[in-house]
């Protein structure tokens, strides 16, 4: 187990005239979580805002970047570097294409709703083909004309209600098949009615009144008018492509800049100012702040300086862990982030939650399974490509997590996999059948070795197999709580609260005295003070815990004796899990052998009855070990030390996609003085 990062508060105190420069530096070197400034400071300083220059800038990046989203996006194949804010402000205005660009994209949305209504006009025709008339008839002041094609039995539906609510309509029919087109007449009057009723049925209706030609006229002109629509509207397409090879990359750039110029005016609220001198407070990493003081140093020589401050007053914690363990880091976040004096427990879960997840899990086949699965998972959140996972499980699980998460818990799954595969050799369990014993016969044959006959080290089923499994399940009880009692005397140790500390140690004794107490009971050792100078030990243990829990925690606390027992036992959980998918296993494949030999068909069923037998005890051995191994560490481990509720350090300073640095500190730290 690790600390977070060390932080330490610091005032960063300059001249206002480099104010801009200096929020600069921050942003790129992304090292400082700057929070707002103390009521003290506040005394001789106030909070200044520039509105104009930050209402200009935020008018800018709303219309860059709505430019930029009208446009077809581009490859950005270069960045770009822009020095002072008057430069950024001076490119925004090179780029004066608005009109033009708001301009095509209004035609083009007149044409797509031009080509809308001329396709349903097209449409109506071509359903009206069957009339030899000009459709102008149609179109009388009295009434309103409609056409739909119905189903038979949606049109006698539509026929009754019309008949019950006297409506006067007249209508043609022409037969096709199953369905009717109808043209319907309807008297003025009656429109309401006639609106009512069609609401009834499932059938679209089109009006006819504004229609005038014959239908084959029409479909002639219609589409004479599409086709002409659809070479200007790739025309357009065409001078908005070539606005966006010309400004798509530069827009990307401006876009980002402006965003991070934006972030500057935002973190003024946080800042105080005078007419002379500005002070930013916040809390950096202390492996950070010599980089930052040298930086500052050669950049501003004296103008601009950095002030340690002490303070403790709740830092925000920075989890700091080898690159490996990192994608352990998310199930911590998930429980709670660390305070910054706690224990970061990312390294004892990253070793002990594969741990646990393989015993519980115990088989070869299972663990190769899982591994498989990993990767998979793994790859095709990387690389994407076709899949014969049905879409709805996709969804489904895109609503659970993010494809990130799952990219997590893949990874996290490896280890898990490949600890259940060894065990799982030792335990001889091969989706429940028993195959070592085959390569060992072999192996003691030719090489004169010694290994079991029957292929199994250690068998969980049998009387001395599951004694030795429920005792080390025990030990890793007993040794994780107690890990867990160090820690957490430790972290009182830390924030100088020592009667909690030697509380912590107070449960420690009593763990431990009460669970050798037990282990003697288990080996039928004489119990008596006289006789037996171990049992006066492990009392001495007891009673000693007890006056120390007493001191740290008060008398009440006591009655908390029977949880720190329960959380030793509760790891023999990892033992229950594992013997319910060894049995269940071994009765599946037992159905399935039996059935071998009583027919062809009951050989089919014995068979479907070992795919979905195993496929179930394969779910379940995916996620019960995962669920209980985490709930184990979670609740009997964490709560010895861990409260959480820490909040992160959010460093100032986004990621740069499409912009270089304004100050390029690498470069100046590696010149000579």
């Amino acid at each position: 187990m690790f600390k977070p990062e060390p932080m330490q508060k610091i005032l960063v105190i300059g001249l206002s005239d480099y104010l801009r420069d200096t929020l600069s530096l921050l942003h790129d070197l992304k090292a400082v979580q700057i929070e707002p400034v103390k009521d003290e400071i506040l005394k001789f300083a106030k909070i200044q805002t520039q509105v104009e220059i930050g209402k200009v800038v935020s008018e800018e990046y709303l219309r860059i970047r709505a430019l930029k989203t009208a446009l077809p996006p581009k490859p950005v194949v270069e960045k770009r570097k822009f020095s002072n804010l008057n430069e950024l402000l001076e490119s925004c205005k090179s780029v004066n294409i608005d009109e033009l660009v708001s301009k095509l994209k209004k035609e083009q949305n007149e044409i797509q709703v031009k080509l809308e209504q001329l396709n349903n006009k097209l449409k109506l025709a071509e359903s009206l083909s069957y009339i030899d008339e000009d459709l102008s008839i149609f179109s009388v002041s009295s009434a309103s004309s409609f056409f739909s094609s119905i189903e038979k039995e949606g049109f006698e539906k539509l026929k009754r209600i019309l008949e019950q609510s006297k409506a006067s309509i007249i209508y043609q029919i022409n037969e096709q098949k199953d369905v009717l087109n109808v043209i319907f007449i309807v008297d003025n009057k009656d429109i309401e009615k006639f609106g009512a009723a069609i609401q009834k049925v499932e059938a679209k209706f089109y009006e006819l009144n504004n229609l005038s030609g014959k239908p084959k006229e029409i479909i002639e002109q219609s589409k004479k008018e599409i086709n002409e629509l659809i070479k200007r509207n790739e025309e357009i397409n065409l001078k908005i492509e070539e606005l966006s090879d010309k400004y798509y990359s530069l827009l990307s750039a401006l876009e980002e800049q402006l965003s991070i110029e934006q972030r500057k005016y935002e973190i003024l609220s946080h800042l105080a100012r005078t007419e002379k001198i500005f002070i930013v407070e916040g809390w950096i990493p202390k492996k950070r702040l010599v980089t930052l003081k040298e930086a500052i140093t050669k950049i501003y020589e004296g103008k601009v300086i950095v002030v340690e401050k002490e303070d403790n007053d709740n830092p925000p914690t920075l989890m700091s862990n080898p690159k490996p363990l990192k994608v352990f880091e998310s199930f911590i976040r998930f429980y709670s982030l660390p305070q910054y004096y706690e224990f970061d427990p990312t390294t004892i879960f990253s070793i002990i939650f594969p741990f646990f997840f393989g015993l519980m899990l115990g088989d070869v086949g299972y663990g190769i399974l899982i591994i498989c699965i990993a990767y998979w998972i793994i790859r095709r959140v990387k690389y994407g490509g076709k899949t014969i996972v049905p879409a709805w499980i996709r969804r489904f699980a895109r609503n659970i997590f993010k494809p990130s998460a799952f990219v997590k818990i893949a990874k996290a799954m490896l280890p898990g996999g490949i600890i259940g595969i060894i065990f799982g050799f030792l335990f001889n369990e091969y989706f429940g059948f028993k195959l070592n014993q085959y390569l060992f016969i072999y192996l003691n044959n030719q090489f004169g070795l010694h290994l079991p006959e029957d292929g199994t080290f250690l068998e969980p089923l049998a009387s001395q197999g599951l004694k030795t499994l429920l005792l080390l399940s025990g030990y890793f009880g007993l040794a994780l709580v107690s890990l867990g009692l160090i820690a957490g005397a430790l972290n009182y140790v830390w924030i100088k609260e020592k009667k909690h500390a030697i509380a912590k140690l107070g449960w420690l004794f009593v763990a431990w005295g009460i669970s050798l107490i037990g282990l003697s009971l288990l080996k039928r050792q004489l119990l008596s003070l006289t006789g037996n100078i171990f049992l006066d030990l492990y009392l001495a243990l007891v009673i000693g815990g007890l006056i120390m829990i007493a001191f740290g925690e008060g008398f009440s606390a006591i009655i908390e004796i029977p949880s720190i027992i329960s959380h030793i036992l509760s790891y023999t959980r990892l033992i229950g899990i594992l013997l319910a998918s060894i049995v269940l296993a071994s009765v599946i494949d037992r159905i399935f052998l039996n059935s071998i030999y009583a027919g062809l068909f009951n050989a089919i069923l014995g068979f479907i009855i070992l795919i979905i037998g195993q496929g179930f005890n394969f779910v379940i051995a995916l996620f019960e070990p995962g669920i209980q191994g985490a709930r184990l560490l979670y609740v009997e481990f964490f709560s010895k030390f861990y409260k959480g509720g820490g909040r992160p350090f959010v460093p100032f300073g986004t990621q740069r996609r499409y912009t270089f640095n304004e100050i390029d500190v690498d470069a100046i730290l590696s010149k000579k003085q």
